[in-house]
């Protein structure tokens, strides 16, 4: 599988599976590797490096049939490449070349046979602008797809949110309120860590419970429905519902009373991370 490589200041070099990019060619691809991976010519210092550079210099010349300069003009052009675009790199200029011999550089400039500072600048300026685009049209893909990955919570700061919430529960329970158990989390705390009993009396208390609550849910949205002269469900639908929500009242009430009789406070300075980690 083909990776792509995404700088970040924090991490270094993250993976990406580049299967998920959309409307990225793969030109593009190489592009922005190369920027991430590849030495910048502010940082060429060796006879190495200079070799390179000519090479590429030469190449640019024999491209576009302009006479290849002399030694000291070759490194003339090379200091001002290494000074006046110090984030390039080889492949830059390489790609700069074969984009603009194929016409598919937006760029006016005129060499008159040389490879004078000013020209080159020109092309350099007007690949870097199609560079700028790609880098950016790459880091957004990328962004996107890290923002639709589920993000990992760290587990002391999930156990800290679990024991608020256990502590806002104890509050509306205190404060006369019926504490709403999203998702049943609090609900599966308790059943996991066998913190409450479930005598018959407490089944059918909180099975009442649901049927009555159930029941004043469907009149009022029946009311509601009347006044805005909407058609509701039918009986059928709602029996339907019946049982489900019926269940979920009834895992409320269980939440609720055992909310009323636990000292959360003492719970939460033993709560540990394995507690709550229901899977």
């Amino acid at each position: 599988m083909t990776k792509l490589v995404k700088q970040q200041s924090s991490v270094g070099l993250v993976k990406v599976d580049l299967s998920e990019l959309k409307n990225i060619s793969k030109s593009d691809i190489v592009l922005y590797n190369s920027n991430v991976s590849n030495k910048k010519f502010k940082d060429y210092s060796t006879e190495k490096d200079l070799l390179l550079m000519n090479a590429l210099i030469t190449k640019w010349a024999k491209y576009i049939g302009a006479k290849i300069p002399e030694p000291i003009d070759m490194n003339g052009l090379a200091n001002f490449f290494k000074d006046s675009f110090p984030n390039f790199n080889d492949f830059d200029l390489n790609e700069c070349i074969n984009l603009l011999v194929n016409g598919k550089l937006n760029t006016d400039a005129e060499s008159y046979g040389a490879l004078s500072p000013m020209y080159c600048s020109k092309v350099l300026h007007a690949y870097q602008e199609h560079k700028s685009k790609v880098i950016f049209k790459v880091r957004d893909e990328i962004q996107k797809i890290e923002n639709m990955k589920p993000k990992e919570i760290d587990k002391n700061e999930r156990l800290s949110d679990f024991k608020k919430l256990l502590s806002y529960g104890k509050q509306d329970v205190q404060d006369k309120k019926t504490f709403i158990d999203t998702g049943d989390v609090v609900y599966n705390f308790i059943r996991k860590n066998k913190l409450i009993e479930m005598p018959k009396s407490l089944q059918d208390e909180a099975l009442a419970y649901g049927e009555k609550m159930f029941s004043d849910e469907k009149k009022k949205k029946v009311i509601e429905a009347t006044m805005k002269n909407h058609a509701y469900k039918t009986t059928a639908d709602l029996n339907f519902e019946k049982e489900d929500r019926v269940k979920k009242f009834a895992r409320e009430y269980v939440v609720n009373v055992w909310l009323r009789q636990t000292d959360i406070d003492k719970l939460n300075k033993n709560l540990t991370y394995e507690m709550i980690d229901i899977k």
